[in-house]
């Protein structure tokens, strides 16, 4: 089974995947900043977070990268995934961004 990546395009995009099928998700950021991509809402009985990485773009100081996330289809069903980009320090402000998107495990 192939993975299937998702970027910052795809926001609010529906896909359906197989159960043990990979779903990757790369998000930009600028951790310099402090602001960093976190998973605030998914039924981990679904789709399960297995890797969380920054991958650097930009070798210069200050340089952009981009969070690489990648879960795992578990069992048949359909979540929404939900991520902030944000300051984790900043519990009363409003995230900078958001992601979100459907994920429907289908049945084997």
């Amino acid at each position: 089974m192939a993975t299937i990546t998702l970027t910052d395009t795809d926001q609010q995009r529906q896909v359906t995947v197989a159960p043990g099928q990979q779903l990757r998700l790369l998000l930009a950021e600028n951790p310099t900043t402090g602001y960093q991509w976190e998973v605030v809402g998914l039924d981990s009985a679904v789709l399960a977070l297995e890797n969380d990485t920054q991958e650097r773009q930009h070798n210069a100081p200050g340089g952009g990268s981009q969070r690489a996330l990648t879960f795992r289809a578990r069992q048949a069903g359909r979540t929404e995934l939900h991520l902030q980009l944000r300051r984790v320090w900043e519990t009363d402000t409003p995230p900078l961004q958001t992601f979100d998107a459907t994920v429907q495990v289908q049945d084997e």
